[in-house]
């Protein structure tokens, strides 16, 4: 079994973006205790099929990745893709004044110092568009614009091409995914699910840490308990979106 799974903010508040950081350690003595191989994105689909193996990222690159998350995932000598908005870098998550998609805190972004001092620590950094803008139907114009100019920016900040995209909101077309495959080798979605042989290397389905705080569930990785809880979650989470687009009835 494989999986790429999902970490925003590592904090104490609480909120679906957030995993504390007693919660990120526990995840990583969880993965060990069944054998679970932790290894770099790139890497993941070379993992023989016989074993059991995850790929961590970060999206936004949140400060509290320096400062909370890297010391954790570094005692743990677990290595980290974090996706960051190149515009962005220094303020704070702003966008969710304009395009909130639920209660999110407002909380600090990197620096490029720290993000300089971060990918000295080994982490890999990707590209999470230029301005955390949803790239569902947008036009060519705009879409080469978050896509090139956020790659662009990463590269001359970081000295190295970022080869791994991260969608904002996970919303994307095949527009988004053709401008995407031509500037990235690998692309993640935020669809719940494992990984399998079918998926297209630029539309990677993750597992959101939300739904695995505990802990618990993440000890039974690789099992079919865990495979019948992801699919039921993404069940929930399928139904949740076809409310959400007026698709199906709801209340209020």
């Amino acid at each position: 079994m494989k999986a790429i799974l999902t970490y925003h903010s590592i904090d104490d508040s609480g909120s679906v973006v957030s995993v504390s950081p007693a919660e990120l350690d526990r995840h990583f003595a969880a993965l060990k205790s069944r054998g679970v191989r932790i290894v770099p994105l790139t890497s993941l689909t070379l993992v023989p099929p016989d074993v059991d193996a995850v790929a961590i990222t970060f999206d936004d690159g949140f400060e509290n990745f320096a400062s909370a998350a890297a010391p954790v995932l570094l005692a743990h000598t677990a290595p980290a893709t974090v996706f960051i908005i190149p515009s962005c870098v220094g303020g704070a998550n702003d966008w969710e004044s304009t395009d909130s998609r639920a209660a999110v805190p407002r909380l600090s972004l990197m620096s490029w110092g720290q993000i300089a001092q971060v990918r000295s620590q080994g982490f890999d950094i990707g590209g999470h568009s230029l301005t955390h803008r949803s790239m569902k139907g947008l036009d060519a114009v705009l879409l080469e614009r978050e896509v090139n100019e956020s790659a662009a920016s990463i590269k001359e900040r970081v000295g190295a091409d970022p080869v791994a995209f991260a969608f904002p909101y996970g919303d994307y077309d095949d527009a988004a995914i053709a401008t995407v495959s031509r500037r990235y080798s690998i692309a993640c979605t935020t669809d719940f699910g494992l990984l399998s042989d079918a998926d297209s290397p630029h539309s990677l389905p993750r597992l959101d840490m939300y739904y695995f705080r505990s802990g618990k569930m993440l000890g039974r990785f690789g099992s079919l308990e865990f495979k019948a809880f992801v699919a039921g979650r993404r069940m929930i989470r399928r139904l949740g979106a076809l409310v959400r687009g007026g698709l199906v009835g709801s209340k209020g």
